[in-house]
């Protein structure tokens, strides 16, 4: 009977409330719908709010989230609060995004509620914030990341002695806990689109920078890594260039110190380079050819194989976009075709200053990167700019191959074109 169902979706067992949404479940959603709104009892509210999440059609999104928003949350228990986050999220879920009002209401309910002061609710409340675009959840994640200082040490004594294969691993988190609490959170965060300054990217990311010093399994320093790498790909260009030094830097290992290339070198030309590079690359040193990208300053300012800086494109696909011939192109005489993406500027300031760079612009601010790799960005308040044209002239100096052999060159070519990959072709 449809009675009793619903008097027991409140009842204190958790298997016979359970069971009661079950049944109402496997019963026509018509023959309910308005019952379970009706509902006032907190538990059996939810209870009846799941079900219809699940079971109804998206014209019924609007009603689920409004009795949600009008819960008193003050008298609802720790696990109440919990269930009603996620059914929330589940209503989202299953029956589609809230728009206009009905979106703003219940992003501004549940601004109201976070942070909560409870760790595993505030991760919740965290995901549906991201969600709904609020633009405060970014700064109130991030301020509760910081406060996760003195989180509780697990005991894992008992795991740490029964191997000595990962049992010194689990024994060293034990001496210095990563920030779990806080890189939940940083992973959650890393979908936000809205709500971010220059100054919160620069805290998250020095977050990773942080917990990476924490020791952890063999893979915690990559899954930090990737959840950085997938933050940024919501930033602008000229957003990860001013990032760069310190989204650049590595979680997983130092960066390379590399060793100057052996010689002898010689001017490169094109048609040089061509010649030596006219048989088919083979059995070429993977190591020498890494080494080779960082001692030529191609580092400082490409990506490749997630090293290296952000200044000129990322080159870890070079190998399929671009043919031999345009390749050395690019390497020797790196004016001949420059990018509307990567070009230089000539930039002339009201006091008559001149710099020439890549001048990117980020919150009213003009960062000017000179053909001196190692600089820090000229900054300069967008007042203060007088003219902005175009340079004919690469910020990528000439010359950088010319310290190489020919093998030496060979192997660098070949690191270019394998992707990062050791197994490629041309190490065969």
């Amino acid at each position: 009977n449809k009675q009793l169902v619903l008097e027991s979706l409140q009842n204190p067992d958790r298997f016979i409330r359970y069971a009661a949404r079950i049944a109402l479940e496997h019963q026509p959603v018509a023959t309910w719908r308005d019952d379970v709104l009706k509902l006032t009892h907190h538990q059996a509210r939810l209870m009846g709010l799941m079900a219809l999440a699940r079971q109804g059609e998206p014209d019924d999104l609007s009603a689920i989230l409004t009795a949600l928003n009008q819960l008193a949350w003050s008298q609802l228990d720790q696990q109440q609060r919990l269930t009603a986050a996620r059914v929330y999220q589940l209503a989202c879920v299953r029956l589609g995004s809230p728009t206009g009002d009905l979106q703003d209401a219940t992003r501004q309910r549940l601004e109201a509620l976070f942070p909560a002061n409870d760790a595993a609710l505030d991760v919740e409340l965290a995901q549906l914030l991201i969600y709904l675009k609020s633009p405060e959840v970014v700064a109130k994640t991030l301020n509760l990341m910081a406060s996760y200082e003195n989180e509780p040490v697990p005991d894992w004594s008992a795991i740490a002695q029964r191997n000595r294969g990962y049992g010194g691993t689990v024994q060293r988190m034990m001496d210095n806990m990563p920030p779990m609490r806080a890189i939940n959170l940083a992973f959650h965060l890393r979908n936000a689109t809205d709500g971010w300054t220059l100054e919160d990217r620069e805290r998250y990311l020095r977050f990773f920078l942080a917990a990476a010093k924490h020791p952890g399994g063999n893979s915690y320093a990559k899954f930090l890594t990737q959840f950085r790498d997938d933050a940024l790909k919501t930033v602008t260009p000229a957003e990860r260039l001013v990032l760069d030094p310190i989204a650049g830097q590595s979680l997983v290992a130092a960066p390379l110190k590399s060793t100057p290339p052996k010689g002898p070198g010689r001017k490169w030309t094109r048609n040089q380079a061509l010649e030596i590079l006219s048989t088919p690359l083979s059995k070429r040193n993977y190591d020498a050819g890494r080494n080779l990208f960082h001692a030529t300053s191609c580092a400082k300012c490409h990506r490749y194989n997630g090293e290296g800086g952000a200044v000129g494109p990322d080159l870890s696909t070079a190998g399929r976009k671009y043919q031999l011939a345009d390749l050395l192109d690019n390497i020797i005489t790196p004016s001949k075709v420059i990018s509307d993406q990567y070009g230089s500027h000539q930039v002339v300031t009201s006091d008559g200053k001149t710099l020439v760079g890549r001048a990117v612009e980020v919150e009213n601010k003009l960062y000017v990167y000179t053909i001196d790799a190692d600089a820090p960005p000229q900054i300069i308040p967008k007042e203060d700019v007088e003219a902005i044209q175009e340079s004919k002239v690469s910020q990528m100096p000439l010359g950088l191959v010319d310290p190489l052999s020919p093998e030496e060159l060979k192997d660098l070519i070949a690191y270019l074109l394998s992707g990062g990959n050791r197994r490629h072709e041309v190490y065969r």
